[in-house]
């Protein structure tokens, strides 16, 4: 059982990709891309904010959002394979973290996509996400992705 654990959230740089253990089960088609740390950079850039989530010394993930027009939001994540290990602690952070950013950013839509499984379509519901289209073949290695959205009146 998981005792209470404290995430804190850091400004996340490039570079913890780099020095974090990747789930490659979500994070595959990343590693194909040659100038991984140059797109980071990119998305690092383009993002409103972007985080690092961190616990006992590990990165649990990295992740952002930007605004692509008002009250609109996207929102991406990196996740470790260490995110599995403290997910209940990660559960509430998160859900803090967007709900946050909902009400800071006045966002009527926060919207993202993930793998199309039973999993992500769990975590995404459990998150306040609705599930929305299928983006087919949408990573560098044809893996489906489902764009999941979450509706604020």
């Amino acid at each position: 059982m998981e005792t209470h654990r404290t995430i804190r959230v850091e400004e996340f740089y490039p570079w913890h990709v780099e020095v974090m253990d990747l789930d490659e089960r979500e994070s595959h088609h990343m590693l194909l891309d040659p100038n991984l740390f140059e797109t980071l950079v990119r998305v690092k850039q383009e993002s409103e904010q972007a985080v690092s989530f961190i616990c006992d010394g590990y990165i649990l993930c990295c992740s952002g959002f930007k605004t692509l027009w008002p009250g609109v939001g996207e929102c991406w994540t990196i996740p470790s394979v260490h995110l599995y290990e403290y997910r209940m602690a990660y559960a509430r952070t998160i859900k803090n973290y967007i709900d946050g950013i909902i009400q800071t950013c006045k966002y009527h839509r926060l919207q993202t996509s993930c793998p199309d499984d039973d999993s992500h379509r769990k975590w995404m519901k459990f998150l306040g996400f609705a599930e929305g289209c299928v983006r087919h073949q949408f990573t560098s290695d044809r893996v489906d992705y489902r764009e999941f959205e979450r509706i604020t009146p």
